[in-house]
């Protein structure tokens, strides 16, 4: 993902619907509210604490955290909004870090492009590769099994998944959209267009 907003207090941080949808299920799902009771269970046992206070005092406390490119570790705040019809997800993060980037004010055709990304789920701090395509023309409306997504980039920038939510800059370092779909078989990849974004923003600095 990427930081798509700053002030003094937070970060709005963009990645894709996707990506947020189970990690959201994992703070309010009853089925892992249960998993989390059971563990408690068989972790505060009165054979590891047998005072029961100090026992008491402890609880399991699951948390959602992004991992920069510098390796620095920061707790989600809370989800701002998702938009499943884009694959966009906004999420709040209460400390400020980096720099929030700036969106391409012309429509991206044709331009070469680049993204850097854990794709295929390769990190390595301070190490992230960085790839280079090209933009194409928008889909209006991309099918993908029973979803249809609206005003879809496609770009020839070969990625796999892991890149979902990440940037794709033109080379004048302003965001022409994002990567939310990987076709690893043709070297082609796809995601939300700079436009949807900015919009996906206004209503996420609303809904805060």
């Amino acid at each position: 993902g990427f930081v798509a907003y700053q002030d003094k207090d937070k970060n709005i941080f963009f990645t894709s619907a996707h990506v947020c949808e189970p990690l959201k299920g994992f703070l309010i799902d009853a089925k892992y509210k249960k998993l989390i009771n059971y563990l408690e269970h068989q972790i505060l046992t009165d054979e590891i604490f047998p005072d029961e206070k100090v026992r008491a005092s402890y609880e399991l406390s699951p948390v959602i955290t992004i991992t920069t490119f510098y390796g620095n570790v920061y707790k989600i705040n809370k989800f701002l909004e998702i938009n499943k019809k884009e694959d966009l997800c906004a999420i709040e993060v209460n400390i400020p870090w980096g720099k929030a980037v700036e969106f391409s004010e012309t429509i991206c055709e044709y331009e070469e492009v680049y993204n850097m990304s854990a794709s295929d789920g390769f990190y390595e701090k301070d190490t992230v590769p960085l790839r280079r395509g090209f933009i194409n023309s928008k889909i209006k409306e991309q099918n993908l099994g029973d979803e249809t997504f609206y005003n879809v980039n496609l770009y020839t920038l070969e990625v796999k998944p892991g890149s979902s939510g990440s940037a794709v800059f033109n080379s004048k370092g302003k965001v022409c959209g994002n990567i939310n779909i990987a076709y690893s078989s043709n070297g082609l990849s796809s995601g939300a267009s700079a436009e949807s974004l900015k919009s996906f923003l206004k209503k996420a600095l609303e809904s805060k």
